[in-house]
């Protein structure tokens, strides 16, 4: 039995450089067409599996136009067969988020590598409900070859988001096709300073004499940390007076990673 399925899917990076070289032209060309390949032979070979699951069923004794037999009923009928199949995860990192940040934007491109035209669409109440929006949601008749930019975007401000390392798994369904995955990846954080030493002791210091200490300030964080050192508002003639006998510097700066 030969197995040629018609509707597959390929996602593809943004490419940024507008003008790429002919080499490099030619170079991303065979690495689409090889990952296109890919998917039908792993395409036909879970199908060929299912078929062997499903080999002692009845056949349906139907055919189109048929009385009574339709379209959609065929299609109910073959799609048994994509039931279950995931024919490839695609993973989307949106890498370290501080938490309650700007949003986030991803961009990707989806490229009809099938003989025939269809209809896709992401499961929305699985990505929403963990803080992305997913614009298209639906791609309603996508030609063979044509090419559709997706843009995913992530808001830290979901109350369900949790710090720490977070994916979501979104099914992107086919009409009468296999299924896809699109993994959802970020790393939820927020900036933090450790110092060495929890207190500063100057010891014994003689009048009218100056003595430095020095402070170690270290991020063990993802993500850069913006830091500055303020000055108390609400305090009385004599604190201010002390206060004013300590000199911090720097007074602030950026703490890179690591």
């Amino acid at each position: 039995m030969q197995l040629n399925p018609q509707n597959t899917l390929s996602l593809n990076a943004n490419v940024t450089n507008p003008n790429p070289s002919k080499v490099q032209r030619n170079y991303e060309t065979i690495i689409q067409e090889i990952e296109q390949e890919c998917d039908r032979k792993q395409l036909v070979s879970l199908v060929q599996d299912k078929i062997r699951e499903r080999a002692e069923e009845p056949a349906p004794a139907f055919s189109l136009g048929e009385p009574g037999v339709t379209q959609q009923a065929l299609n109910t009928h073959s799609q048994k067969y994509f039931e279950g199949l995931v024919l490839s995860n695609y993973i989307l990192d949106f890498g370290n988020i501080v938490l309650n940040s700007h949003p986030k934007k991803k961009v990707f491109k989806l490229t009809n590598s099938g003989n025939l035209v269809c209809d896709l669409n992401f499961d929305a109440k699985v990505f929403k409900s963990a803080g992305y929006t997913i614009n298209p949601e639906k791609i309603v008749k996508m030609a063979k070859g044509q090419q559709q930019t997706v843009v995913v975007t992530f808001s830290s401000k979901n109350r369900k988001n949790q710090i720490g390392k977070n994916k979501t798994v979104v099914p992107l369904d086919i009409k009468n096709g296999p299924k896809y995955q699109l993994e959802l990846v970020n790393n939820i954080t927020f900036p933090e300073i450790h110092a060495e030493k929890e207190e500063i002791d100057f010891g014994k210091v003689l009048v009218n004499q100056r003595k430095t200490v020095y402070l170690r300030f270290m991020n063990r964080k993802e993500v850069e940390c913006l830091w500055e050192v303020k000055k108390q508002n609400n305090i009385s003639t004599s604190e201010k007076k002390d206060e004013q006998r300590f000199e911090i510097s720097p007074s602030g700066g950026v703490l890179t990673v690591g």
